[in-house]
């Protein structure tokens, strides 16, 4: 039947973590999958007959597939929220571009959807995909603003320090006001913040300016994603393979494997007491 896979999984120990990836698997096999429901008289197999059924299924995979890349895109290390906002919002403004061409007859940007409607000969005029499509574009452009709250906004010193005006931080209290003015005036920390990331900015210039450098990490250090619990989960899956199954104390191999911190190898031999040959 031409398809990608040679078989369909009836039961999997794994469990799909991915919806967008679960529905174009489905969308692979739906001439197997109807066969199958076929064969055992299920009542389902009405809906792959359904062209407008299919239409949502496939607009489904779609948009779950660019939900995946914009979760991929804000996951890493170093992670902080300004960071996952500015994405957030570029999403939001990719909802409106989508929505535009959408209204406008256009379904490029998603090429399940698209590619059905023109393999089937299906007119966009004929469906009610589009009405839907729009529907919920927008739905979801409301639902996306509520992730972050606004007051993230006047914190934006943290992340744009010498571009923030002081009229914008009149929140702050004096000492921090004076802190601010005193650091936005230095030429050498204005190239320095240009050159390092921003939280290694504000870690540098903590005995300097110590509230601003408090306050800037708390912000900047509480975890945004879930990246360490996945790297640590995906490492030990590694180690504890099929081969290894029955190691019980993983502790410090995963501590090995995660850490960042590279041991200082000509340090050590220098400190360590040579043995001379007898």
């Amino acid at each position: 039947m031409d398809s990608d896979y040679t078989s369909l999984l009836l039961h999997a120990e794994v469990r799909w973590l991915s919806r967008g990836r679960s529905l174009k698997r489905l969308l692979t096999l739906k001439d197997e999958v109807l066969i199958f429901l076929t064969e055992q008289n299920s009542n389902m197999a009405d809906y792959f007959h359904d062209n407008l059924w299919l239409l949502k299924l496939c607009y489904l995979a779609d948009i779950f597939d660019k939900i995946n890349d914009m979760n991929l895109s804000m996951q890493g290390v170093c992670i902080n929220m300004f960071m996952l906002k500015n994405k957030l919002e570029a999403f939001v403004k990719k909802i409106l571009i989508w929505k535009k061409r959408v209204e406008s007859g256009s379904l490029e940007m998603f090429p399940f959807t698209d590619e059905y409607i023109i393999s089937n000969n299906i007119s966009k005029k004929d469906t009610h995909i589009t009405k839907i499509i729009v529907n919920h574009l927008k739905e979801m452009e409301v639902y996306m603003h509520r992730y972050f709250p606004n007051d993230i906004d006047t914190q934006q010193w943290i992340c744009n320090t010498f571009s923030v005006e002081m009229e914008e931080i009149n929140f702050l209290n004096l000492k921090a006001q004076e802190e601010f003015a005193e650091l936005t005036s230095d030429t050498t920390l204005r190239l320095r913040f240009s050159q390092v990331p921003v939280h290694e900015f504000w870690i540098e210039i903590k005995s300097e300016y110590p509230l601003l450098s408090d306050m800037a990490m708390n912000k900047l250090l509480p975890f945004c994603t879930t990246h360490l619990c996945e790297s640590a989960f995906s490492t030990l899956t590694y180690i504890k393979s099929k081969y290894r199954s029955t190691l019980i104390n993983v502790e410090n191999l995963l501590r090995y494997a995660l850490t960042q911190i590279e041991p200082r190898f000509n340090y050590l031999c220098e400190n360590k007491q040579s043995r001379p040959s007898h």
